[in-house]
């Protein structure tokens, strides 16, 4: 197997690494250089490669070694490291480097739910301190005033906005993003396949064919060809003996002949790890397990419902309306701008994926934006609601629009769309009418700017005009008026034998119309499904009230 080294990235760690060692009058060089990019790309490789190309000893930290039960710990092996690295250039008189591989795993904040330890603080405010002062770099509890050789240091990760501001400004961190293009990955792809007995025309073929791939499934590729050998070679010893057969054997070691390594074949193997992948991907049961422990904890989902303000409308034939589909004017009575509207609708008709940014005054001063985690976004409603809920949410806050590229994690987009009390970028938050706001066909133009009325109110003979029988408003009334909290909870027929209710994020439910809205909206949006009332005990969270109060089909009990 050959090795390739991209240009770009040889040339980029050799103009680092170089410089540090070089001392240029009035020049602030970077110690630190940040190679990130999209998983698979082979960015720890193609730096071993350009170390052992330029002959350099290299310190290795794993971004695993950043979390310690004891407070300090990581900081204190990153400076130790530091200190031995500075110690082998001058006692072996050459290059050598500190590398911090998946810095953002051990260091970064992904969203509200990753915890921020001391640890973390300490290891961010430790490389930050080094790259100030990288020649006093001293160990807790001692100190030493003879200056150290300056080390360089390169950290590898897939999206470095996870980490502290501050540690990745320009001045202590030059970043570099890793993006092979099909140039590299030809000749990357090569290597792989040199003794193979591919022809240049073949591992092109192959590289166009899986172009959207990242470099290590090309050599997953290769690797996964011989598994039918492999699997021959077990039935002929059996399952039973291969242990015995392969480990602290006197027997010769197997041996493999040479499989088949034709196009046509690795393409064939290749389409079926591609799908393999796609059933990862769509399959999403992380957002089914994180809905029903968000149910469990009680706490509102990012997807959470608006409490509707009014009844759903009804046609001519006093049927109800779908309450997915809003006419022009009620589209526009969001609080949305539509500015903002329209960036969203710009940002998901190009593949990008929403994120939303939220900071309060005191931090924004210093760009410490927190991620707000946000559920799979498949339309322009489900993004809307989304974000009325979360502005909402965090009125006295920034809050800031970011469009995200989903293969390599890259930012195209960030837009401050709310300013404290929310002003700024939209205009102060009323609540809309209800989720899943469509977008109107007429030309962006042309939409209504007025918001529509809304009604907050419902009379004694509205809330008796709705589809829910008599005796669930009588429950739902006794529910509130003892105190407790409203629940609900779905599930189809087929889980429904098994008991596997899913809950439903309920929105702050004050008064029985509220309640009420809110039970038609649900009941509308799942009429094909069990749905059952849940009275909730505040403090204790003790069920208090557990009823079906529809069937599939919309027959309500």
């Amino acid at each position: 197997m050959g090795y390739y080294i991209a240009p770009r990235f040889l040339d980029k760690l050799a103009v680092h690494i170089t410089k540090n060692f070089l001392n240029i009058p009035g020049v602030r060089v970077p110690v630190i250089l940040g190679i990130h990019g999209r998983k698979g790309e082979g960015k720890t490789f193609q730096c071993e490669l350009v170390f052992e190309k330029m002959g350099i000893e290299v310190t290795l930290i794993s971004g695993g070694e950043l979390e310690s039960p004891d407070a300090g710990d990581p900081a204190r092996l990153i400076r130790l490291r530091y200190r031995e690295t500075a110690e082998l250039i001058k006692v072996r008189g050459k290059m050598c480097v500190l590398m911090i591989n998946d810095l953002d795993a051990g260091a970064g904040r992904f969203d509200e739910g990753t915890q921020y330890t001391v640890n973390t603080q300490l290891v961010n405010a430790t490389l930050m301190n080094i790259a100030d002062n990288p020649t006093d770099v001293q160990l807790p509890g001692s100190y030493d005033s003879t200056p150290l050789n300056r080390v360089p240091i390169i950290v590898t990760g897939n999206d470095f906005s996870t980490l502290y501001a501050p540690l990745i400004r320009d001045g202590r961190m030059e970043k570099f993003y890793w993006e092979p293009d099909r140039d590299d990955k030809v000749g990357i792809v090569g290597g792989i396949f040199e003794s193979d007995g591919l022809s240049q025309r073949d591992v092109e073929k192959l590289v166009d064919t899986f172009i959207k791939q990242s470099i290590d499934f090309f050599s997953a590729l290769r690797s996964r060809i011989y598994d039918e050998q492999i699997r021959n070679f077990i039935h002929q010893v059996g399952f039973e003996r291969i242990s015995r057969r392969i480990v602290n054997s006197t027997e010769k070691a197997p041996e493999f002949q040479k499989p088949n390594f034709n196009l046509s074949h690795l393409i064939e193997i290749g389409n079926f790890m591609v799908s393999e992948q796609k059933r990862v991907d769509n399959s999403q049961l992380v957002d089914e397990y994180n809905r029903l422990n968000r149910g469990r904890n009680n706490q509102p989902a990012p997807t959470s419902v608006v409490k509707p303000a009014s009844q759903p409308s009804r046609n001519s034939s006093n049927e109800p309306a779908k309450t997915n589909g809003f006419n022009q004017q009620q589209a526009s009575s969001t609080h949305l701008t539509l500015e903002t509207q329209q960036q969203v609708r710009q940002i998901l008709s190009q593949g990008y994926k929403i994120g939303i940014e939220h900071v309060d005054e005191r931090r924004f001063r210093t760009g410490s934006w927190q991620t707000f985690a946000v559920p799979q976004i498949d339309g322009e409603s489900d993004a809307i609601s989304t974000l009325e809920f979360f502005l909402a949410e965090h009125a006295n806050e920034y809050v800031r629009l970011v469009g995200i590229e989903p293969q390599s994690k890259r930012r195209v987009v960030e837009t401050i769309i709310q300013r404290p009390n929310g002003t700024g970028g939209s205009t102060n938050y009323q609540p809309a009418p209800s989720l899943n706001i469509t977008p109107p066909s007429q030309p962006l133009s042309n939409r209504i700017t007025q918001p529509a009325p809304s009604s907050n109110k419902f009379n004694k003979q509205e809330a008796s005009s709705t589809h829910l029988t008599l005796e669930t408003q009588e429950q739902i009334r006794n529910i509130l008026s003892q105190g407790y909290k409203i629940g609900i909870e779905h599930v189809d027929e087929r889980r429904f034998r098994t008991g596997s209710w899913q809950t439903f994020a309920v929105p702050q439910i004050d008064a029985e119309s509220d309640a009420i809205s809110t039970l038609e909206f649900f009941l509308a949006e799942h009429n094909n499904e069990y749905v059952r009332l849940v009275g909730i005990e505040p403090n204790g969270k003790r069920r208090v009230v557990e009823t079906i109060i529809q069937r599939p089909n919309g027959k309500t009990s």
